[in-house]
């Protein structure tokens, strides 16, 4: 019964380890919009604005699996009246002229839409967008914790006392 409880935390342990974040992909993007520098678990995006027009742009993603992800979108020096970000239609929340999402989303489609005025000419937004992958430690954790709570259940029907 032991050399079972060993063999199947070595193979629990074995699987927690290989775990990965969730895969990202880009669906769409703006006309004058750019795709900079992404990965499967990291989009990165840009976007460029002539002075005075107004946008109103969609970026649509994907996400292969429930993941935590961190959303960073970043207005440089106050180049925009009156911008707005929102998330699969929810409002970001803005903090030191950047506008952040950090927590858990459905695998599937997702929308980031921005709207605004340009105030300066040529000015950009950056976006990244990051898939969060849950620490080995948490699985390791998760799979010991398993293992004393089987072994436990064992122990009234073991007679120790031989």
């Amino acid at each position: 019964m032991q050399r079972l409880l060993v063999m199947l935390s070595l193979v629990i342990t074995t699987i927690t380890f290989q775990a990965e974040a969730a895969t990202l992909d880009w669906l769409r993007i703006p006309a004058k919009g750019s795709v900079v520098g992404s990965s499967s678990n990291e989009l990165v995006g840009d976007y460029a604005n002539k002075v005075g027009k107004t946008i109103d742009n969609s970026w649509l993603f994907s996400i292969s699996d429930l993941s935590k992800v961190q959303i960073d979108i970043n207005e440089f020096s106050d180049q925009f009246l009156a911008l707005t970000v929102t998330l699969d239609n929810v409002l970001l929340n803005f903090s030191n002229g950047d506008w952040s999402f950090l927590g858990a989303l459905k695998p599937g489609k997702h929308k980031l839409n921005i709207k605004g005025v340009s105030s300066k000419k040529g000015q950009n937004i950056g976006i990244d967008i990051a898939a969060i992958p849950v620490p080995a430690t948490i699985w390791l954790f998760g799979s010991a914790l398993l293992g004393l709570m089987g072994v436990s259940r064992l122990k009234p029907r073991l007679n120790l006392n031989h």
